[in-house]
């Protein structure tokens, strides 16, 4: 096969005999169990995912800042929810989540009244440490609302596989949503993918 073959289907770069074609965003899905997570990880000093550097490139260390009320919102109001969400006390939701209110400098969420799995959740964590520990929380959550489910709406747990979750630096995204793979492209597109 030529190169401009190789480029055509997507294999370009692969060593002969290796060739496998390149996914599109969210086909590379870890899978753990049966649970179908997006998990985007960013690295404060350079990450898989880079920075936005407002109009010029100062490198992997550019600054990222992302508005956690704005995206809460677009998820609220550009996708469809068949039970009504509703925001939740900071509180109530560390308390949900089993998190520390000290990881959190800002947040935004909404939860179903518990008929559905659907929820969403926006968070700044207070540092990289504290984003690390966010990110266990929301897949322990993921794993948890799965096994409850499981037992009394198992309906439920097919958008429970299709939950996207998002990292990039100190920021984090959690959706569980009628349609996953919107949900996964607008977090990623205020990701700045």
């Amino acid at each position: 096969m030529t190169a401009a073959e190789n480029r055509r289907l997507g294999w370009a770069g692969r060593r002969p005999g290796r060739e496998r074609p390149r996914r599109r965003w969210g086909a590379g899905l870890a899978r753990a169990g049966g649970t179908l997570l997006l998990i985007l990880v960013g690295l404060a000093g350079g990450g898989l995912l880079g920075g936005c550097g407002g109009g010029s490139d100062d490198g992997p260390a550019a600054a990222f800042t992302l508005d956690v009320d704005a995206l809460g919102e677009r998820l609220m109001t550009e996708l469809t929810y068949r039970d009504q969400l509703a925001e939740l006390p900071p509180t109530v939701m560390y308390t949900l989540l089993g998190i520390s209110p000290e990881d959190v400098l800002e947040q935004k969420n909404y939860f179903s009244s518990g008929a559905t799995a659907e929820e969403i959740i926006v968070l700044r964590a207070a540092d990289q440490a504290a984003a690390g520990r966010l990110s266990e929380a929301l897949t322990a959550r993921l794993a948890a609302q799965k096994a409850t489910y499981a037992s009394y709406a198992p309906a439920e747990v097919l958008y429970l596989d299709g939950a996207a979750l998002a990292v990039k630096r100190e920021y984090l995204a959690f959706c569980v949503a009628e349609d996953g793979e919107a949900a996964a492209a607008l977090i990623q597109s205020a990701l700045g993918e």
